[in-house]
């Protein structure tokens, strides 16, 4: 897979800033932690989870490397960094070492660790770097404060050491810690390993960073009226008086009413130019799947056009806490939803977010015989979920008469 900065220039005049494709390769190498072990089950373990909160929705999970070793330490990782991760030409590198350097048979110097994640990153010129700090044991376990004293000087190490080398930090220690040690939340029960919910913290702070390095990820939705936007009837329709109208697949909520549907303006910050969007507001009475659907497309494509589709989902404070619910698109999910015709049925590309504060981008090809394309916000909700979620700035671009069907890999 091979990375491309581009900028596109509307017919229009209105400028798109260079964009960097979103389906990147990331490569992990670490101990067991990387490894996933103690999750209940892979989906769940911080890699995977790390590139859906960064923003990677395009079947995020077969993008990893993940190079996970039990019982490894620094210097197994700087042995075997050259095979295992940069042969891969992964485009970021994200590195968790330190428990068992840690430990009391290792007791690997701070200056040594450090000089082992030095020499891994020499290995990897020109790619981004995460660095984790390493996590603390649990205090009830094994000669914990010698090894907790021991990984604060890691971690030390990891902070200062930054801007020379040139890596991000993701702060885990901090994270995952109460009073120098393991929060027993985020315990999976041998004093080590992180559960399901110390895996999803440890995705935020990657996630976040993996984000925050991938560059110009700036709008690539100058202005909706661009003329070679393709019109999009969920963000451009008019919103019904009185009570939303084209909810289907709606299980009443608490109130027994469809869920609120209010248009809003959306904000003009990284992401997102000055427009329109949408706000869905629902309580769910029971485990419920709920689709907003307003507007078919018809015209601006043919069959066999490749369509780019961005734009961004938000959740409103106070509402459901998507971070902290495991996103394992079952718990709970936000998505939007592209489908042939304007039923819903035969989905043809969905974008899916859990800890939503995200920007998205997709890409499918139209199929043979297809006159209109739907777009939809669906809501899946856990019985008794309070959800507030906010679609801003959907642009569709038709890459095929762009000339650049061949140059997106999304």
């Amino acid at each position: 897979m091979i990375g491309l900065s581009l900028s596109i220039t509307p017919r229009g005049g209105a400028s798109l800033p260079p964009w960097f494709p979103l389906n990147r390769k990331i490569a992990y190498i670490g101990d067991s932690i990387p490894n996933g072990s103690a999750a209940s089950n892979s989906i769940y373990a911080f890699p995977n989870q790390s590139n859906i909160h960064a923003g990677l929705l395009h079947n995020p999970i077969s993008l990893n490397v993940v190079k996970g070793t039990p019982g490894d330490t620094s210097a197994g990782g700087l042995a075997r960094f050259s095979t295992d991760i940069a042969a891969t030409n992964p485009a970021v590198v994200v590195i968790l070492f330190g428990a068992n350097d840690a430990n009391m048979a290792n007791a690997v110097p701070a200056a040594t660790y450090g000089a082992n994640l030095a020499g891994m990153i020499a290995l990897a010129p020109g790619k981004q770097i995460v660095v984790v700090t390493p996590p603390p044991r649990a205090s009830g376990a094994t000669d914990a404060a010698t090894i907790n004293a021991r990984i604060v000087q890691y971690r030390q190490w990891i902070l200062d050491n930054a801007a020379t080398l040139g890596y991000r930090v993701a702060d885990a220690y901090t994270a995952l810690q109460t009073s120098g040690s393991l929060n027993p939340t985020y315990d999976s029960g041998d004093g080590l390993h992180p559960n399901d919910e110390g895996h999803q913290k440890i995705a935020r702070l990657v996630g976040a960073q993996i984000k925050a390095s991938q560059i110009a990820r700036t709008s690539l939705v100058a202005a909706l009226n661009a003329s070679n936007l393709i019109p999009n009837g969920l963000m451009a329709g008019t919103l019904g008086a009185g009570s939303p109208t084209g909810w289907i697949n709606g299980t009443p909520v608490t109130s027994g009413t469809a869920p609120t549907l209010t248009k809003i303006a959306s904000p003009n910050d990284a992401f997102t130019s000055s427009g329109q969007g949408y706000r869905v507001d629902c309580t769910a009475a029971a485990t419920t799947s709920i689709r907003r659907t307003n507007g078919t497309i018809g015209s601006g494509f043919t069959a066999g056009d490749k369509l780019l589709v961005v734009g961004k989902l938000r959740a409103n404070p106070g509402a459901l806490d998507w971070d902290d619910l495991c996103v394992d698109q079952k718990t709970a999910r936000a998505s939007v939803q592209f489908t042939n015709g304007s039923t819903g049925a035969d989905l043809v590309a969905i974008t899916r977010s859990g800890a939503i504060d995200q920007e998205f981008a997709m890409s499918y090809t139209v199929a043979g015989g297809i006159t209109q394309i739907c777009h939809q916000i669906r809501l899946d909700l856990p019985s008794g979920a309070q959800a507030s979620v906010d679609a801003f700035e959907w642009g569709m671009f038709n890459l095929t008469a762009l000339g650049l069907a061949s140059s997106i890999l999304v």
